[in-house]
């Protein structure tokens, strides 16, 4: 090709459309390739399970013996927390407002008017 002075405009733009096809060229089939490849990976259980059933076969004894059932355990008893009281969470989510705000206590600054329950399954649409 040369060096890049001796080249009209014409020549540069052709180019650099070259180098902008080859490029998205390359990147369209390296990433078809992956998705080639994790679409095979789907198969990939089966056939590693039909392997280890095929050796657990061969090594494991004729007679298996009954399994024993494990004794009950008796689960201990935990206390509920009462997560009704929401004063402290809202002093905190205050505090942590504003020091990220950088106003600290000015008459400016950022002051709680208000706090609400909000329900649950509005946090299901974010």
């Amino acid at each position: 090709m040369g060096n890049a002075t001796n080249l009209t405009v014409q020549e540069v733009m052709s180019l650099g459309g070259e180098h902008t096809l080859l490029g998205m060229g390359m990147a369209f089939v390296v990433l078809t390739i992956i998705i080639l490849v994790i679409s095979l990976l789907k198969y990939l259980p089966g056939l590693l399970g039909a392997k280890q059933a095929k050796k657990e076969e061969a090594a494991a004894p004729a007679v298996q013996p009954a399994p024993v059932p494990a004794a009950p355990v008796e689960e201990e008893a935990v206390p509920e927390e009462d997560l009704t009281d929401d004063q402290e969470l809202a002093a905190v989510i205050s505090s942590a407002i504003a020091a990220y705000e950088g106003k600290n206590g000015l008459p400016n600054g950022f002051y709680v008017r208000s706090i609400r329950k909000v329900h649950a399954n509005r946090w299901k649409n974010a």
